[in-house]
């Protein structure tokens, strides 16, 4: 007989655009890269509401297409499901949240493109763990997350 198969724990994946930024001028300066990972996390833990941490929000940068992904490892006590619903129904505050978080940066004015920098929501999906490896393309998401 077979044993069980064991659920994937699951999390929240935002696949966000950033426009009117030099993404490249971010990635080659790892202060920058630093303060901007740490921006996406904070706006998206904001608009995650209550139990989220900025620290619980893993950050991938894809510099080529200008894309953010960001993943959000939630609690026991904290539904995956209902906290991608809220995120879907709330997008334009997930948006707003990372965008003000990101344009409160100093010196990001150096990377910026024209424009006021903006952040559009692609996607907002649930991803399992076990098929999801996380940005630096080593350790499997789970491991990362500390809930």
């Amino acid at each position: 007989t077979r044993p069980p198969s064991v659920p994937s724990r699951q999390f929240v994946r935002t696949d966000m655009q950033v426009l009117n930024l030099h993404f490249h001028k971010v990635a080659n300066d790892p202060d920058l890269m630093k303060r901007f990972i740490t921006e996406i996390q904070q706006g998206t833990a904001l608009s995650c509401g209550k139990g989220i941490l900025p620290q619980d929000v893993i950050v991938g940068l894809h510099p080529d297409t200008a894309m953010v992904d960001a993943v959000v490892c939630t609690s026991t006590q904290t539904s995956v499901g209902a906290l991608q619903r809220k995120l879907a129904a709330e997008q334009f505050r997930l948006e707003e949240g990372v965008e003000t978080s990101v344009k409160m940066m100093r010196h990001i004015e150096q990377a910026q493109n024209g424009d006021s920098i903006r952040i559009l929501v692609k996607n907002i999906t649930l991803v399992d763990a076990k098929d999801y490896l996380a940005p630096e393309g080593t350790d499997p998401i789970d491991g990362q997350c500390k809930n």
